[in-house]
């Protein structure tokens, strides 16, 4: 993505009081990515759909 897109540590800590597990932990992490983490991204490239959702794409693979 380029070092001007970084994304703080913060989106992918779990809130207190979470019980992430390795059962649930992938499915954890994609809703993260499908509701924060997406959303920035579309505003990121807003003129660049595609790229975008690529984006987010990479950052599930080899999860599901």
């Amino acid at each position: 993505m380029g070092p001007q897109f970084r994304i703080g540590h913060s989106y992918v800590t779990p809130p207190v009081g979470a019980s992430i597990t390795n059962d649930n932990a992938k499915e954890w992490f994609c809703d993260v990515v499908d509701t924060e983490i997406g959303p920035l991204l579309d505003e990121y490239w807003f003129d660049n759909i595609e790229k975008s959702k690529q984006i987010q794409k990479r950052l599930i693979e080899g999860l599901l």
